[in-house]
């Protein structure tokens, strides 16, 4: 039913078919997936996580639920989805979706699936007399894509499967109304010029290999291993002749994906991200059932100055607040690369627990932990300077120290126990929950890091201690009433 749903291939579309989510940013998911937010009940915008496998696989800040990562739903093998009322081993209280993957069989099977946009398939209404009013032409698609192939089967009949997805993804999008500067790169010209021959266009690509692979070392022992790698290209060179993942054209150069830059003061994206995971499973007795799980999620957000790029004096970027100073949407930054903040992450987690269930009552403990890696640093020019413009007379200078980073280290750990006990319509639950969780700044990793214009000379701050003393113990208490005891009709009471 999910593969027939008309959308694309990512979380956030099966996310608005469920009720009581409130999601952002689905309305830009088009044919290709991107990060989406989401939360329910009113919570906190970022509280809701995405899991792989029952393991947070977001970032490692900011909530620690989501990230830029295409999470693969097409070739689940099912996806779960808990708005609320989560026992002892949910870390918080808002929304868990999670995406549980293939491990292959006995039998070879394989899937492909291909998706493709273009100018050809997008309409416009958008006529002359439109035009006449100051309406642009629409965002033109130049061409959109999603494919891919996956396949599994035995590499030991009975003992050992795989699972294994090769996907290409990504998008050439026109940007209605923004073109080049004609100034650009001239160091004497500080206004901004519309340039029809050169077109602004977001590029963005991923190309994507994942696998796992399942033993069953005895009757009673099973082990798997995932890894998924993800090759990202975003944006271009600003130079013609360079040696980039992607390259400008004569007549079109690719900006970042957002922001309101100018060509000249773009960025661009070459880099890899990836998944893996390892797993353990032993079901002692038919009650008794032990795991244990091991997972890294490792991102490296780093879009920079292209080949090409105006990153040197004299050519400072200039922020125009006003459509009366030239540019053709407010705050536009044009003259000189522009620079972004950048960070790269790691999230490890891992967990452990024991699980005794008969038919009416489920008993779980378990032990859960995370350590939590952050690196955040500047990418500007050296010379540090910005400067803004409003309808083209200058009103502010920024000056900023290069080459700045800032880390920081998170770790926390948990224990739990969870009762679950149904006697005919009812069921009741409880759980309680201890966790600590701390924090410190590396010694070395904090401050500047070159020599720098204004922040002087190179300078990093010793180690230092963050959050040393959180301690929560978390009771949660559930009940659920099955009026008809049809299983279609039922009341529920949650307490956390």
């Amino acid at each position: 039913a999910l593969a027939a749903l008309p959308a694309s291939r990512g979380y956030g579309n099966l996310l608005t078919t469920v009720s009581g989510i409130q999601a952002n940013g689905t309305q830009n998911g088009g044919i290709n997936p991107t990060m989406v937010f989401f939360t329910s009940r009113g919570g906190r915008s970022n509280e809701g996580t995405i899991q792989l496998d029952g393991m947070n696989v977001g970032s490692a800040f900011n909530g620690g639920g989501v990230a830029g990562y295409t999470y693969d739903t097409g070739n689940a093998a099912e996806v779960q989805l808990t708005v609320a009322g989560g026992l002892g081993e949910a870390d918080r209280g808002g929304p868990q979706f999670n995406i549980v993957p293939k491990t292959g069989g006995n039998a070879f099977s394989g899937t492909y699936f291909g998706n493709l946009a273009g100018s050809w398939s997008q309409g416009n209404n958008v006529d002359a007399e439109l035009k006449s009013f100051g309406i642009p032409s629409p965002t033109k698609i130049i061409k959109n894509w999603d494919t891919s192939f996956a396949l599994g089967g035995p590499i030991k009949r009975d003992r050992i499967w795989f699972y294994a997805v090769a996907r290409t993804i990504g998008e050439y999008t026109d940007i209605a109304g923004r073109f080049g500067n004609l100034n650009a790169g001239d160091p004497a010209k500080w206004n901004y010029v519309v340039d029809n021959s050169i077109t602004s266009r977001t590029s963005n690509s991923r190309k994507i290999i994942g696998a796992r692979v399942t033993g069953q070392i005895s009757e009673r022992n099973k082990v798997s291993a995932y890894y998924d790698y993800q090759a990202i290209c975003s944006g271009s060179s600003y130079a013609k002749d360079a040696d980039q993942c992607r390259v400008r054209g004569d007549d079109w150069i690719a900006v970042y994906g957002f922001g309101t830059w100018s060509p000249e003061s773009s960025m661009a994206a070459a880099g890899g991200d990836h998944i893996e995971q390892f797993t353990y499973s032993a079901p002692l007795t038919n009650k008794l059932l032990i795991e244990a799980a091991f997972s890294q999620f490792y991102s490296n957000w780093s879009p920079t100055a292209p080949q090409g790029a105006l990153n040197y004096e004299p050519f400072i970027p200039v922020q125009e607040r006003s459509i009366a100073g030239g540019v053709p949407v407010p705050n536009m930054v044009y003259h000189g690369y522009a620079g972004l903040n950048n960070n790269h992450q790691t999230h490890n987690v891992w967990r452990a627990s024991a699980a005794y269930v008969t038919g009416a009552h489920s008993m779980k403990v378990g032990y859960q932990a995370a350590y939590e890696v952050t690196d955040i640093f500047g990418d500007f020019a050296t010379h540090g300077l910005q400067y803004r413009f409003n309808a083209g007379v200058p009103d502010q200078i920024t000056q900023r120290i290069t080459k700045w980073q800032q880390a920081n280290r998170t770790r926390w750990d948990a224990f739990y126990i969870q009762d679950q006990w149904t006697r005919n319509k009812l069921t009741v639950q409880g759980a309680l929950r201890y966790e600590r969780a701390w924090s410190f700044f590396p010694e070395g990793l904090n401050g500047l890091l070159t020599d720098s214009v204004f922040g002087g000379p190179v300078h990093t701050l010793p180690e230092a201690k963050g959050v040393n003393s959180y301690n929560d113990i978390a009771p949660r208490m559930g009940m659920a009433y099955d009026v008809f005891g049809n299983g279609k009709t039922a009341i529920k009471v949650n307490l956390s």
